[in-house]
């Protein structure tokens, strides 16, 4: 039900700024506009599209937006990040589906608010019950319950910045398009880097998390840096493990992080 609302949400969202521009003096906005509310229409009279009433506005504003998208993105991570549990639940009990759903709404979220700061206090959130549980006697399930989450940040985070520095294309008078790419300082990186520190080399699903990262960032360097840690303990790991089995799901992340690290070398 969670994930029904949250994929409406940006839907709905979308349809109600159709609506707006359709109504702009521009005639080329106006026309592209109006097809856009038609198909908007068009979707929600849709027998396929019940999900869509899962979630529905009298009036969409932008301080409903914001408060919907807040509202969303608290309840995705309160089973794995303690300060946004409200109901006292246990924040590290989290199925594979739960998690998917989680990392969905959380992505969609993040997407329709389009606050790159509010992904950065995330990904600090993140670092944060990482080192929490790190200190807590090494408890592995705690330290690393919340990795998950951190693609879905890195995903919204490259797309909030590649608007940003569209629209500082766009203000750009002196035709210097390429110098606007270097006011945009990157937040993201030096999280990703205490995270990757405080990763446990065993964990291949959370490795597999910090390569997603790297594969997102277009930064082979760190991917380059991640493997040359991993694949030898890996290696080391194998041997003196040989007759040890390797579940279906273990064995398809490390075939998938050994994937990426492949193709970066290429």
């Amino acid at each position: 039900y969670k994930l029904m609302q949250a994929l409406a949400f940006p839907v709905h969202v979308a349809g109600s700024v159709w609506k707006e521009r359709s109504m702009c003096i521009d005639d080329r906005i106006r026309d592209i506009a109006q097809v856009e509310v038609a198909a908007y229409e068009r979707l929600k009279s849709s027998i396929d599209a019940a999900w869509l009433k899962f979630l529905q506005f009298d009036e969409m504003t932008e301080e409903l937006v914001q408060k919907v998208g807040h509202d969303f993105l608290s309840s995705s991570v309160s089973n794995v990040l303690p300060e946004n549990n409200e109901h006292g639940t246990d924040p590290i009990t989290s199925t594979r589906q739960s998690s998917l759903v989680s990392g969905m709404t959380c992505l969609l979220s993040l997407l329709t608010i389009g606050d790159f700061d509010e992904v950065i206090n995330l990904c600090n959130k993140i670092l944060l019950t990482l080192k929490g549980g790190k200190l807590d006697n090494g408890d592995k399930k705690s330290r690393n319950a919340c990795l998950f989450l951190l693609p879905a940040c890195c995903y919204a985070y490259t797309n909030i910045m590649c608007r940003k520095w569209e629209t500082m294309k766009l203000g750009n008078t002196m035709g210097r398009h390429t110098a606007s790419a270097f006011a945009v300082k990157d937040l993201f990186s030096p999280i990703l880097d205490s995270i990757t520190e405080l990763v446990n080399l065993d964990d291949w699903a959370n490795i597999d998390a910090i390569a997603q990262c790297c594969v997102l960032l277009c930064d082979g360097r760190r991917l380059l840096r991640l493997a040359n840690n991993v694949l030898p303990h890996a290696i080391k790991t194998l041997m003196r493990n040989s007759g040890a089995a390797i579940s279906s799901d273990e064995r398809s992340v490390i075939s998938r992080v050994t994937s990426i690290f492949v193709d970066a070398c290429e």
